[in-house]
């Protein structure tokens, strides 16, 4: 409870296990602990997350926008398969729409993606958004005049096998990890001082499984996936929505080098745009790295985007 015009968590929560929400997926919806009345000219924000993400993962980031910018949050969880099967994401991305308009029709809408993973969906949202005749068409023109920013953290990434071999190989290493954590009694808890250890995304058994898979699925006329995606993030997605990017040049998996050229994409093509690059942080992890620069990072932009003017913004 914070303070006394405040109400408890009440969730609507479905818990699969860890390889059941990779199958499928994993969406959660929250009612959050501010006051008793939401404000709906706050917008709701959409949380997508990275590939392996598991609903703790999403949960310091909902804790976050919930208790300290008093926000309400959904998140999504995109399955791994989307990743690899633009079907997959298009029936995702047209049962996102479809909940967005019957239950939040009349909300801002702010989209805070994590990894290639997040920012898949979010392409292939706004490429459904932008399909004559994928979802009604009302309730596509009120959803993409609700989107009043994205933040982009630690993404895009370049269209490979060797990306693709090492974010599944990560994936799976944090999959692997969670589960033999789960097994044991848990472990003294981590000193404040310390960080956490950089993940790892090559491993002597599984890379070279799955290098092969990516070498043969690259085979096929995948390529197209990326420019589907560059384009509905560059052409379909309004260049009046501001997007924010947060990466860092510690990142292993998804380097600056992939990400500014992509920023400089959407600058040319009129996006406004900031970036923010941090020193030392992980891939995804520059919450838990730079907590008080990461919130003003945040709690910035979305008084930036709530700042402008909705009839000039969505014209």
């Amino acid at each position: 409870m914070i303070g006394s015009r405040c109400v408890s968590i009440t969730t609507h929560l479905l818990r699969p296990t860890t390889i059941s929400y990779w199958k499928r997926g994993y969406c959660e919806a929250s009612k959050h602990v501010i006051s008793n009345e939401i404000n709906k000219k706050d917008p709701l924000v959409v949380l997508v997350g990275w590939l392996g993400a598991t609903p703790r993962h999403m949960g310091r980031y909902q804790r976050y926008y919930e208790q300290i910018e008093k926000k309400e949050v959904i998140f999504h969880i995109p399955s791994l398969p989307s990743m690899l099967f633009q079907s997959i994401s298009k029936r995702a991305s047209k049962e996102m729409i479809h909940n967005l308009s019957t239950k939040y029709s009349d909300r801002p809408l702010l989209f805070h993606t994590f990894s290639g993973n997040g920012l898949n969906f979010y392409a292939h949202f706004i490429k459904q958004l932008c399909t004559t005749g994928s979802v009604d068409d009302t309730q596509k023109d009120q959803i993409k005049k609700n989107i009043v920013g994205c933040i982009i953290d630690s993404a895009p990434p370049d269209f490979s096998p060797e990306m693709f071999n090492k974010g599944f190989t990560g994936a799976l290493l944090g999959i692997l990890h969670k589960r033999k954590k789960d097994s044991k009694i848990p472990a003294a808890p981590v000193p404040k001082h310390t960080t956490p250890a950089l993940p790892r995304y090559e491993h002597p058994i599984i890379t070279p499984l799955l290098r092969p898979l990516f070498w043969l699925y690259f085979k096929f006329p995948v390529q197209r996936i990326y420019l589907t995606v560059r384009k509905a993030l560059l052409q379909d997605q309004p260049n009046n929505i501001p997007q924010c990017f947060v990466y860092s040049k510690a990142d292993e998996l998804i380097t600056p080098s992939q990400i500014e050229p992509f920023i400089k994409d959407m600058k040319n093509h009129g996006f406004t745009v900031e970036s923010h690059v941090f020193e030392s942080s992980p891939h995804c992890s520059h919450y838990l790295y730079y907590p008080e620069r990461y919130m003003e990072i945040t709690r910035e932009f979305v008084k930036y985007c709530m700042k402008l003017d909705p009839n000039k913004q969505h014209s």
